[in-house]
């Protein structure tokens, strides 16, 4: 049986899509009747230890097809000839598109369901692309591979098909995320970018639908009551992000403020040790792997009661609206005034945590491979 896995389709920057593609290819277990061919971008080099009997991995241009036009003609012309090349019986595309007219099965995994609920939140264009290959899902894919119970509802929600059709797997965090982190690492961290006092942590791409705007409402009243934490918001920047720099100077609060940028995943488990509080008031999310990580640290975690976050959470996180700064403040507040209520969510979030791993997302996504096949 051989498998080509997309992996063409992560960016360089890895968050969300990027985080799990990559968990689940370095938990795929060697198995005797599975050989798996991985379609890599040739600047991408964290993969290059996978290679092995069972994993073979093929190398193509990035400066060619990191381009989203370029990306299309790869899908549609040159993965079916590398399906004719290594007799590929399965393809499983990790971020929605993936090829229409081949003789593989085809499997797809949907993060999430945003482009069809909340397209002014996104590129236009992307908009577009995307929504477009969702949809061929439910004529050519084979199964679906849905990353929470939410996201299953909402594809299941717009398109009349088969439930059959979809299947929940769900994401996992790496074992760096832990409890006990070494203070003087986390210190030696937080230094390299100013950070010396206690802070209240975002952690995500700047963009819209993470909803940071009111975070900062919140945290402007959080300062105006004289608290000191300052707010640090680790992230790269995605799109539609200048209301938020024009907001954070209307309120006076760029002295209060830290933008670390984008930050290598190993340096995350640090930052959320660190932090007094994690807040994530997202909007919606396929999954929300960041409040997963902050839970397995053992991080008093605040997120939003919509989407998936709830489903991740559980009853570790303090859920709160997320289109009301007011409750996001009120929550800050309640956990950094409590140590009752800290010392709590840290033995919650810590069973909660316990629930997700990457070993399990690989086992289950195996399964499907296995079933697909079988099913042929």
């Amino acid at each position: 049986m051989n498998i080509l896995i997309d992996f063409s389709q992560i960016p360089i920057q890895k968050m969300g899509v990027g985080v799990y593609g990559l968990n689940l290819i370095l938990n795929l277990k060697s198995e005797q009747d599975i050989h798996y061919y991985v379609l890599v971008q040739d600047d991408e080099s964290s993969l290059d230890k996978c290679e092995s009997d069972g994993i073979t991995l093929i190398k193509i241009d990035s400066k060619k097809y990191r381009k989203l036009i370029y990306r299309f003609f790869l899908e549609q012309f040159y993965l079916p000839y590398l399906v004719y090349k290594y007799n590929i019986n399965a393809i499983h595309s990790l971020h929605y598109s993936f090829p229409v007219m081949t003789k593989a099965r085809k499997i797809v995994t949907v993060c999430d369901m945003i482009f069809y609920k909340y397209p002014a939140l996104h590129i236009k264009s992307k908009v577009l692309y995307f929504r477009f290959f969702i949809w061929l899902t439910t004529f050519f894919a084979d199964k679906v591979i849905c990353i929470s119970k939410s996201t299953q509802q909402d594809y299941l929600a717009r398109f009349k098909v088969s439930p059959e059709l979809t299947t929940v797997i769900e994401l996992g965090k790496d074992q760096s995320y832990h409890p006990d982190i070494d203070r003087g690492e986390v210190k030696r961290v937080l230094n390299k970018y100013s950070i010396d006092s206690d802070f209240i942590l975002f952690i995500g791409t700047i963009e819209p639908r993470k909803n940071i705007s009111n975070l900062i409402l919140a945290y402007a009243r959080f300062v105006a009551e004289g608290y000191c934490n300052r707010l640090v918001i680790v992230g790269k920047k995605g799109w539609h992000y200048d209301a938020l720099f024009s907001l954070i100077n209307e309120l006076g609060l760029s002295d209060n403020i830290i933008f670390t940028g984008f930050i290598e995943e190993t340096e995350k488990p640090y930052f959320l040790a660190g932090a007094s509080v994690f807040v994530y008031p997202s909007v919606y999310e396929g999954f929300g792997i960041p409040v997963l990580e902050a839970l397995a640290c053992g991080t008093p975690t605040i997120t939003s009661n919509i989407s998936s976050m709830p489903e991740v959470a559980g009853d570790a996180a303090l859920l709160v609206t997320p289109e009301s700064p007011e409750e996001i403040y009120d929550a800050i507040k309640k956990i950094l005034l409590d140590p009752i209520l800290r010392t709590e969510l840290k033995a919650r979030s810590l069973r909660q945590a316990s629930n997700f791993t990457w070993d399990k997302t690989a086992s289950k996504t195996i399964d499907v491979y296995k079933r697909v096949l079988q099913d042929a």
